[in-house]
C-alpha cells in the first residue's frame, strides 16, 4: 500500500501552468499552420509546413521529456515506432545508394515521429484524451475554413499579390497536384465539425456551411472523388448508428440523426453547384488563368489512372523479388524504379511517377521487404485491437474516422510520406494505445538528453532548409536543366534532404532525360 501510494504521489506531481500553455501553443501552431496553408502558398507553402512540423516535434517532444515527473509515462507505440526504426535501420545498412542522404532522411522522419510520440504521450497525460481530442478537432476544423477559403481564393488566382511564382498559371487549389492530400486534410476536417457537431460546440448552419464548401472544393479538384465519397458516406453512417445504439437520450438520437441530414442534403447541393460557381468565378477571374500541363493530361476527376496503379504495384514486386527480405532500403526505390524502366520498358507508364507507388503496402514491400511488410501488419492490427476495445462514444469513432482516412489515402496517395500528416498519424495513434511507465530520477539526465537532440536537429533543420531553398529558387526560376541538377548535386551530397535524392539519381543514370523536370517541376515531389 505504501509502495502504491507513493507511486501515485509521484504520478500526481505539480504541473507548471506554462507547460500546459506551451504544448496547447505548439499543437496550435502545428495544425493551424501545416494543415491551413494551401500547398505551394508562398512564402509558407514550398515544403516549409514540413520543416515546421518537424521543428515543432523536436521542441514539444524535448519540452515533454525534460519537465516529465520522474515516474513518467510514455505510449507502448514507442516500443512499436522502436521496431519499426530497427527495421528500417538494417533495411538501410544493406541498401546500395547512389545518394545515401536519401536514406538517412527517412530515418529523420522516424526520429521526429518518435519525438511526436513523447510529446503527445505527455498532453494525453496532462489533458486526458476527451479534452485532447476536442482541441484537435477543433483547430482541424479552423484549418478546414481556412484551407477551403484559401484554397478557392488561390484556384481562381485572387491571391497573386502573395507573389507566389505559380500562381498566374494554375488554377489548380490548396495542394497543387497533390489533390488527394488536399482530400485527406478535408475529410478530417470534416470527420472533426461532425465531432464537433454532436458535442454541440457547432450548429447546424454551420455543419452545412462547411460541408457544401469542402465537396465544392474536392469536387473540382480530387482525383478520385469516389474513394472520398465513399468515406464521407461510411463515417456518416457509423456516426448515425452508434447515435442510434448508444444515444443517451432521444435528443441526442435526433441530433446525430438530422447532422447526418445536413451532410447528405449539403453534399447533394454542392455537387450541384460545383459547375455553377466555377464558371462564374471564372468570368471574374484573372483573364490570364489557365490549367497546368498536367492537368491538360489527365482529368483531375476520373478514375482512368486505375491501370498506372497496378503498373506501379508490379513494379514494386519486381524490386521485391529482387530483394525479398530487407528490401532495397528506404527511400531508394527510385532508383530501382529507373532502372525497371531501362530494363523491362513495358514496366514504365506514360504518367507514373517514378520515385513512389502511390502505396503505403507496395512502397514498404519493396523498400523495407518481406521483414518491414510484417511489421507495418502487425503494427495496424495492433492499433485495430487498441481501438475495438475502447468504449464506444464520440471520441471513439473521431478517432477511427481519422485513422479510416489515413487508411484510405494512403492508399491513392501515400500522405503519410509528408511530416505535418506523419505527426499527426502517431499523435492520434498515442490516444488509443495504453502507456507504460518507468521511472528516471536524474534531471541532468532530462535535460542533457532534451538539449542534445535539439543541437542535432537544428544542424540537421539548418542543413535542410538551405538545400531546400536553393531547390525552390531553381524551381519558381524554371532552371531544371543538367546545371542545375549538378547544383542541387552539391548540396544534396551534404545535406539530408532526402526526397530530391531521386532527382539526382535521375540525372545520373538516364542523364538524357533530365528534361523531363521542365514539364513535371509542377509536381510537390519534384
Amino acid at each position: 500500500m505504501i509502495g502504491a501510494a507513493a507511486k501515485r504521489k509521484r504520478m500526481n506531481e505539480p504541473v507548471s501552468r506554462f507547460e500546459k500553455i506551451a504544448h496547447v501553443s505548439l499543437l496550435s501552431a502545428l495544425i493551424l499552420v501545416a494543415f491551413s496553408v494551401p500547398y505551394h502558398f508562398s512564402p509558407i507553402g514550398f515544403f516549409y509546413e514540413e520543416f515546421l512540423a518537424g521543428a515543432i516535434s523536436v521542441v514539444g517532444g524535448c519540452l515533454s521529456w525534460a519537465l516529465m515527473p520522474s515516474f513518467r509515462s510514455v505510449s507502448v507505440l514507442s516500443l512499436v515506432w522502436l521496431l519499426w526504426g530497427a527495421v528500417v535501420a538494417v533495411s538501410y545498412s544493406l541498401g546500395e545508394y547512389t545518394v545515401p542522404a536519401s536514406g538517412l532522411w527517412y530515418l529523420v522522419y522516424w526520429f521526429v515521429a518518435a519525438l511526436a510520440i513523447v510529446w503527445f504521450s505527455r498532453m494525453k497525460s496532462l489533458f486526458g484524451v476527451e479534452r485532447l481530442i476536442l482541441v484537435c478537432a477543433t483547430l482541424l476544423t479552423v484549418a478546414l475554413i481556412v484551407q477551403v477559403i484559401g484554397g478557392m481564393a488561390k484556384f481562381y488566382g485572387f491571391l497573386r499579390f502573395i507573389g507566389s511564382p505559380e500562381m498566374p498559371v494554375t488554377r489548380l487549389p490548396g495542394l497543387l497536384n497533390q489533390y488527394n492530400i488536399t482530400a485527406a486534410l478535408v475529410s478530417m476536417g470534416l470527420a472533426s465539425s461532425f465531432y464537433l457537431f454532436i458535442c454541440r460546440k457547432i450548429g447546424h448552419t454551420m455543419l452545412a456551411c462547411l460541408t457544401v464548401g469542402s465537396v465544392i472544393l474536392l469536387s473540382l479538384t480530387d482525383t478520385r472523388s469516389v474513394y472520398l465519397y465513399a468515406l464521407a458516406f461510411l463515417v456518416l453512417i457509423s456516426f448515425i448508428l452508434s447515435g442510434i445504439r448508444n444515444g443517451s437520450s432521444r435528443r441526442e438520437k435526433k441530433r446525430i440523426m438530422g447532422g447526418g441530414l445536413v451532410i447528405i442534403f449539403g453534399c447533394l447541393i454542392a455537387i450541384f453547384l460545383a459547375p455553377t460557381v466555377d464558371s462564374g468565378l471564372i468570368k471574374v477571374a484573372p483573364s490570364d488563368l489557365d490549367r497546368s500541363p498536367v492537368e491538360n493530361t489527365s482529368s483531375t476527376r476520373s478514375i482512368g489512372d486505375v491501370g498506372i496503379r497496378f503498373a506501379e504495384a508490379q513494379k514494386a514486386l519486381e524490386v521485391f523479388y529482387q530483394h525479398p527480405f530487407f528490401g532495397v532500403g528506404p527511400d531508394n526505390y527510385s532508383y530501382m524504379s529507373f532502372q525497371m524502366d531501362e530494363q523491362v520498358p513495358t514496366l514504365n507508364s506514360s504518367f507514373g511517377l517514378p520515385n513512389h507507388t502511390h502505396n503505403i503496402f507496395t512502397m514498404v514491400l519493396a523498400e523495407e521487404g518481406a521483414v518491414g511488410i510484417i511489421v507495418l501488419i502487425g503494427g495496424m492490427v495492433y492499433l485495430l485491437i487498441c481501438w475495438v476495445r475502447l468504449p464506444c462514444n464520440r471520441e471513439w469513432l473521431w478517432v477511427g474516422s481519422l485513422l479510416a482516412i489515413f487508411f484510405i489515402y494512403s492508399n491513392v496517395e501515400f500522405p503519410l510520406w509528408y511530416m505535418h500528416y506523419l505527426v499527426m498519424f502517431v499523435g492520434i495513434c498515442v490516444l488509443i494505445v495504453p502507456s507504460a511507465s518507468f521511472r528516471i530520477d536524474s534531471k541532468m539526465l532530462n535535460s542533457g538528453t532534451a538539449i542534445a537532440i535539439v543541437v542535432v536537429m537544428a544542424f540537421l533543420g539548418d542543413s535542410l532548409l538551405r538545400g531546400f531553398t536553393t531547390l525552390v529558387r531553381a524551381t519558381a526560376q524554371n532552371q531544371w536543366s543538367e546545371e542545375t541538377v549538378a547544383r542541387v548535386s552539391g548540396w544534396q551530397a551534404d545535406s539530408f534532404l532526402g526526397p530530391y535524392a531521386h532527382m539526382v539519381e535521375f540525372g545520373n543514370i538516364v542523364p538524357g532525360r533530365v528534361d523531363m523536370f521542365a514539364s513535371l517541376r509542377s509536381l510537390t515531389i519534384f
